[in-house]
């Protein structure tokens, strides 16, 4: 009797003692292999959760970004790499696809679109852990927001949420300059996190399970994963039940704002500029030439962001599909280049 008594003294403290509000987010997408799947396993339970999603990583017809597909259906890296050969067919669907899940997630009322960057860089200026791979100044900072919002815009509903890739671990002036950053980009909210599930690291399914929902329980507030990951794939749907079995409440991202300190709201902050366009033209230094070929009068079909400071002619350029022939790209700054067709 009085091990049954404690038996059902200890289940009922374990039973509630999640009884807290949480917010489920995913950084890093679109995956083609796994968002479709974390969305279908969250509305099977009625789970709200926000997207951030790398802007590089989404096709946009007005914006050019990291991959840049060249003529032959070469596929090449921002970094100048070329790394492979790929039938234009084939890329042109995984532009479809990434489209087709953006357009999923804001179709739903459970799910919301972030924006996470512009190319997986630091904002901590000449940060430590991630030498090579940070913005260093609030001229590289703006443009890398500008060019993650006005790709996710078209996309995103209010509130129009950031997340600084890796967080906001660095010192809190910075932080504070680089979240008026975010403001004067257009964005609403800086979303940070109170549990990280820290799904990159290896760990069976049942240790992963265990300690993200005991972590998560204690912490409360918003949850940090990432869509790319398979190991959240396969255990997002056991997590969230085993945590409404203990009392968790999954709540929106506005609902979340009033029981978390990890989302700064930057409502009311004025853009700099209306939109990237203006920007560009800001920093264009108007040498608009090309290995000595004038290009002030040819389209200007889009923008992307590579580390070179060689002029390209290319003789055809694609932007969300569609074939553009004599073709040049010229840099602006910081990395910035625009892309100009006759």
């Amino acid at each position: 009797m009085k091990l049954f008594f404690f038996l059902f003294i200890s289940f009922s403290i374990f039973a509630d003692d999640c009884r807290k509000n949480f917010h489920l987010t995913f950084d890093d997408g679109p995956s083609i292999e796994h968002t479709r799947d974390i969305m279908n396993t969250l509305r099977a339970e009625s789970a709200p959760a926000t997207f951030f999603l790398n802007a590089d990583k989404v096709n946009d017809p007005t914006i050019v970004t990291t991959n840049i597909i060249l003529d032959a259906g070469i596929y090449e890296r921002s970094d100048g790499r070329v790394i492979g050969v790929y039938n234009t067919d084939y890329l042109n669907s995984l532009r479809v696809s990434r489209r087709q899940i953006m357009q999923e997630i804001t179709s739903s009322r459970l799910f919301k679109v972030g924006g996470h960057g512009f190319g997986h860089y630091s904002f901590m200026s000449h940060d430590p852990t991630h030498p090579g791979s940070s913005l260093n100044n609030d001229q590289e900072k703006l443009q890398n927001l500008y060019f993650t919002y006005d790709i996710m815009t078209s996309y995103m509903s209010l509130p129009k949420a950031f997340r600084l890739p890796f967080g906001k671990p660095f010192p809190s002036q910075e932080r504070d300059d680089v979240e008026i950053l975010i403001g004067r980009a257009g964005f609403d909210l800086n979303v940070g996190w109170d549990y990280d599930s820290r799904d990159f690291e290896n760990s069976s399914e049942s240790h992963f399970i265990e300690r993200v929902v005991d972590g998560a329980c204690a912490a409360g507030g918003v949850m940090l994963f990432h869509d790319t990951k398979q190991i959240t794939k396969s255990t997002i749907g056991r997590i969230v039940k085993r945590m409404k079995r203990r009392g968790a409440n999954f709540v929106s991202l506005d609902d979340i704002l009033a029981h978390t300190d990890s989302i700064t709201d930057l409502r009311g902050s004025a853009r700099d500029f209306e939109t990237m366009d203006e920007l560009l033209e800001s920093l264009d230094e108007g040498n608009r030439t090309c290995s000595n070929r004038e290009v002030e009068n040819w389209t200007h079909v889009g923008s992307y962001a590579q580390q070179s400071s060689i002029n390209n002619i290319m003789s055809s350029f694609y932007v969300d599909g569609v074939q553009y022939r004599n073709c040049c790209t010229y840099p602006i700054r910081n990395g910035l280049r625009r892309i100009y067709c006759n």
